[in-house]
């Protein structure tokens, strides 16, 4: 190293530090280097917003103990890097060779820790020796150290310490990994007090030893803590937030400490592994700066920016997903393939005036595709990416939205009515109502503010406003979700005559329902009131030229009745329609909204718009036009109305040996069966679990098929029985769908009846793998979470095995849960199409 090593500068004068990155350049007035020649300084600060000091003590007598600290600030830049990421990154400033305490004060003061500025994260790194003296006090020991006269030849390590906690900056993480680490514990608190108050309630400051008392530095081990750490966090936590908390942190360090304890305690005479504990931090649940999230954002990434111009949930790149029609989340190409009229129909209603339309049909047929589409193809920001530019290149004419034509986007997926109404005043950027002290009135089950607060808005000139709303089934409570939020949006939604004077448009009567004393509430003083509780269907009074609504709802709903086969899915597999509670919601729907219309998504000519969508992911796979026809037709005619279903057949259809599949008579009958038949087959390629890690199939090879040859691939250690129960634990998630981390590999343990061996090891290859597109992601509380691609699928995988079991040759598991009456199978499955 050079820099300081060599002519030491006194205290007065600053020199140069090592800037791991930038190389050796001498530092400004406060030791932060400006940016590259031309650069401008703000690209530099963009760049790197926080600067990661590295102090290491060597040891020259000991060459392991350099590789060790060598692999330890590998593991170190790798967390804490530069700004080349999707966040602001680390600037990286490192002492030079550090042979006496003066040393250590020169790089204190040359690279300006102290000066470091308020709004700059500040991560101080110190590895070497260490040792707790008689009076208590932790010591950094430094090359020429005499243990005889620590006061004298060493260093108190709590003067690196505070010199970082008593900076300017307001986030500060200090980590010592040296040994009797945790010895620092007792003096730095004892100094914290020393702190301006105003600074310790401001900031975060934050002290991690990696050692207990007795305990030599972790050379080695701590690299492997830090990289474990950094993979959990990057996969299994899936913390979708750009910065971690301090539990978050110390979680993902308790996690890589147990792997590497548990390869320890497998080899014989090694010691017991403690871990790195925080020794100071007084805040553990606030996200902080000094921690970037390795898993921002998540790991598997769409080609589409993560602006946000529509006002819809995850911005755009949720529905692009689900309207793309792609296999998997990393294809960035678009197959949304047919759906010519149901198109047409959608942007025409956006043209016109304001009113309700509902889009419907049977699961799996395409109902969250087109609204989805609709969505994607409206927002500027998606038109104008590589992705967008070749769905508007293969779009008919009166297919596409104009840009900017849908304002708000929200899935209403185990939402409460409350969750709608906070959700699309947050998307239009509006507040609710406040009462005494600012604070919301619609606490408390109260929603008539969230609703007084958009009417008012509706009452104000301006463009007529486009609200989508899909999975309306799938609510936490259809019924109040149409109660007490479409009902009134509904309602808004067609234009009347002049409103009478002092009445107020728009807004509804409150329910007697809704928590006011004597069984009506009061409203507001200074709301407007008199406004009668109108009949359902009866259109609310709106003053001409103001804003009205548009309000295009996705809802499931039975097949309609075919002539010879009442109630039957047209495609001849024998699926039964949904019963009731969809009927009776979408009939619920017509009755309330004044005078909605209505597009079906599985009416004809759906088995056409199938095969063009089958053919267009077979070509994308490199089959030639005439074979991808003939087998997206005999696909189109064994999925019934389910383009879901289709896209799990072109799925295995793109494996290797897929071309044989559509003349194997038993991969067709499992097609036949929808989904389930189609997960069978996929389920039967894995190994079973007596075959172990290595095997290469399911079944015997007398009775496996040419669909189970073609869907094989590579295991990687997942069973048969193993990636059931991975599956079927997302299906009893509640909310928005089950959190990786402990709780996954937990409830799949508790279904399987043992835990999994490496569970992270498992769902990663779940994930990398085809079994992957019976999953859908979301997020939810921060965290990336999984369910079924579709709620018909999580009841199948909820009561397996199915009651086609019996006729297949993919049995379950022994010990799962029996078939519950009524099962049904072949609903449609996946991401919305």
């Amino acid at each position: 190293m050079t820099g300081l090593q060599g002519e030491k500068p006194s205290p007065g004068r600053k020199g140069a530090v090592l800037d791991a990155r930038e190389g050796e350049r001498p530092a400004g007035e406060s030791g932060r280097p400006a940016g590259e020649a031309g650069e401008p300084a703000a690209d530099a600060e963009r760049r790197a917003a926080g600067t990661l000091y590295v102090l290491a003590v060597p040891d020259a007598e000991d060459p392991a103990f350099q590789e060790a600290v060598a692999e330890q600030l590998k593991a170190v830049s790798a967390w804490w890097q530069d700004g080349s990421g999707p966040v602001p990154g680390f600037r990286r400033v490192e002492a030079p060779e550090v042979l006496v305490r003066h040393d250590v004060e020169c790089f204190l003061h040359a690279a300006g820790v102290r000066d470091t500025p308020a709004e700059e994260p500040l991560v101080l790194y110190l590895t070497g020796h260490g040792a707790v003296g008689a009076s208590g006090r932790h010591f950094l020991l430094l090359p020429d150290t005499d243990r005889r006269r620590l006061l004298a030849t060493a260093l108190r390590t709590s003067e690196v310490v505070t010199a970082a906690l008593d900076s300017h900056a307001e986030h500060v993480l200090v980590i010592v990994n040296t040994c009797e680490a945790e010895g620092v514990a007792a003096e730095v608190q004892e100094l914290i007090r020393e702190l301006d108050t105003g600074r310790t309630a401001r900031g975060s400051l934050n002290v991690l030893a990696t050692t207990a008392h007795r305990t030599t530095v972790l050379g080695r081990e701590f690299s492997e803590i830090l990289r474990e750490a950094h993979r959990w966090l990057s996969t299994a936590a899936g913390i979708t937030r750009p910065y971690l908390t301090v539990g978050e942190f110390v979680q993902a360090l308790e996690h890589g400490t147990d792997r590497l304890r548990r390869a320890r305690d497998a080899a014989a005479g090694e010691p017991r592994l403690g871990g790195p504990r925080m020794v100071h931090a007084p805040r553990q649940t606030d996200p902080v700066p000094t921690l970037p999230n390795p898993g921002y954002p998540p790991p598997r990434r769409t080609g589409v920016r993560a602006a946000r111009p529509v006002g819809g949930d995850g911005g755009t790149e949720n529905w692009v997903r689900r309207a793309s029609g792609a296999l998997t989340e990393d294809d960035t190409g678009w197959f949304f393939s047919g759906r010519r009229e149901v198109n047409r129909a959608l942007v025409t209603f956006l043209a016109g005036p304001p009113g309700s339309l509902l889009v419907t049909g049977t699961a799996g047929s395409g109902k969250s595709a087109v609204l989805a589409r609709l969505v994607a193809l409206g927002d500027p920001a998606f038109r104008a990416s590589p992705q967008g530019a070749r769905a508007l290149e293969g779009a008919e004419s009166g297919t596409v939205p104009e840009p900017g034509a849908v304002h708000v986007a929200l899935h209403a997926r185990m939402r409460s009515a409350r969750d709608l109404w906070t959700a699309l005043l947050g998307r239009l950027g509006l507040s609710p109502d406040t009462g005494t002290g600012g604070a919301p009135v619609s606490r408390g089950g109260r929603l008539w503010p969230l609703q007084e607060r958009l009417f008012r808005f509706l009452a104000e000139p301006g463009p007529h406003l486009t609200i989508v709303v899909d999975g309306l089934d799938e609510a936490a409570d259809p019924g109040a979700c149409v109660r007490d939020f479409l009902v009134p949006l509904g309602r808004a939604a067609v234009p009347g005559p002049e409103a009478p004077a002092g009445g107020a448009p728009g807004v509804p009567e409150p329910r007697a329902t809704e928590g006011a004393p004597g069984g009506r509430e009061t409203r507001a003083a200074g709301s407007a009131a008199g406004v009668p509780e109108p009949r359902p269907g009866q259109a609310v009074a709106r003053p001409r030229g103001r804003r009205g609504v548009r309000l295009l709802l996705g809802v499931r709903s039975s097949a309609p009745p075919t002539p010879g086969g009442e109630g039957r899915t047209p495609g001849g597999n024998g699926r039964t329609p949904e019963r009731e509670g969809p009927a009776e919601l979408l009939h619920t729907l017509r009755g309330v909204l004044p005078d909605p219309r209505v597009v079906r998504t599985d009416e004809e000519p759906v088995t056409a718009d199938i095969a063009e969508y089958v053919a267009a992911l077979l070509r994308a796979a490199g089959w030639e036009e005439e074979a991808a026809a003939r087998a997206a037709a005999r696909v189109a005619a064994s999925a019934g109305r389910s383009f879901l279903d289709a896209r799990l057949a072109a799925a295995q259809l793109r494996e290797p040996g897929g071309p044989a599949l559509p003349a194997d008579p038993r991969w067709l009958s499992r097609l036949g069966h929808g989904t389930v038949g189609l997960l069978e087959a996929d389920l039967a390629a894995l190994p079973e679990p007596s075959e172990g890690a290595e095997a290469t199939g399911g079944s015997a090879e007398t009775d496996r098929t040419d669909g189970d040859r073609a869907v094989e691939g590579r295991s990687g250690g997942l069973d048969r029985e193993e990636a059931l129960a991975l599956l079927r634990a997302t299906a009893f998630a509640q909310g928005r769908g089950l959190p990786w981390a402990e709780v996954w590999p937990t409830v799949a343990g508790a279904l399987l009846g043992r835990a999994l061996p490496d569970p992270d090891e498992k769902i990663r290859r779940l994930l990398s793998g085809r079994l992957a597109g019976y999953l859908a992601h979301d997020t939810e509380d921060d965290r990336r979470v999984y369910r079924p691609a579709h709620e018909r699928l999580a009841a199948v995988l909820r009561q397996w095995p199915p009651p086609s079991a019996a006729e297949e040759p993919a049995a379950p598991p022994a010990g799962h849960a029996e078939a519950q009456p009524g099962t049904r199978t072949g609903e449609g499955t996946g991401s919305g199409r």
